[in-house]
């Protein structure tokens, strides 16, 4: 759980230094999130409106500095693959996160099996390999929808957009007044995430828990096959 919320401070900080953006021109952010499949569907519908010099989403206050998170994150350079350093793996992260991964992993049962997955979590050239072999599968079960709008006045929009059952909810599909890219920038991810109620729809899986478990998953398909 500290991790967890450890990750998302970091991103906070990171994205602080970037180059504000005009928040005076922002009228409205809205965030749609939903999610079927084996459960029964969930949606929620947020609104973030600029009043009075204040972003409010209902009677609750949202800071400035979540918003330009945002912004700015939806200003980034499309991304048109996969990177570590994006979704916040370093050595230091697969170091400090094989111990657990080992401990949740049911499937090793055997000392060997265990020093095997250790050396292949821990090895940061092999990690992109196991992380891009996560976006190839397809999912029958998980309908997961995300899209958000930010208006600004004078009438210009950017929307983000995912249907995506992969970490982070990425790839992103991004149009800017009619410029479309596509995207695997996870800051996006986390920039909505931090703007959603703890529970809402979507808001694990755009944060990218469950990422571990997830390359840990991957790691026990390669290795089962030596």
């Amino acid at each position: 759980m500290l991790k967890r919320y450890f990750s998302l401070a970091v991103f906070l900080v990171f994205t602080l230094t970037a180059f504000p953006a005009d928040l005076s021109s922002i009228r409205e952010i809205r965030i749609e999130s939903s999610r079927a499949g084996l459960e029964v569907l969930r949606v929620v519908s947020l609104k973030i409106v600029r009043s009075k010099g204040h972003f409010k989403m209902g009677h609750k206050t949202i800071s400035d500095s979540l918003v330009q998170n945002l912004v700015n994150a939806l200003d980034e350079p499309a991304i048109g693959h996969v990177e570590l350093s994006n979704f916040g793996i370093s050595q230091a992260w697969l170091d400090s996160h094989a111990q657990s991964a080992l401990e949740a992993a049911p499937y090793y049962r055997n000392d060997e099996q265990k020093q095997r997955f250790v050396k292949s979590f821990t090895d940061l050239n092999s990690t992109q390999g196991y992380i891009s072999a996560l976006f190839v599968y397809g999912k029958t079960d998980d309908y997961s929808r995300v899209k958000v709008t930010v208006l600004f006045e004078g009438g210009k929009t950017v929307t983000a957009f995912s249907t995506s059952y992969f970490p982070f909810m990425v790839p992103w599909q991004i149009d800017r007044s009619g410029q479309e890219a596509k995207t695997y920038n996870a800051n996006i991810s986390r920039a909505v995430a931090v703007l959603m109620p703890r529970k809402a729809t979507n808001r694990a899986s755009l944060a990218g828990d469950g990422l571990e478990q997830e390359l840990a998953e991957a790691i026990w398909h390669s290795i089962r096959n030596w």
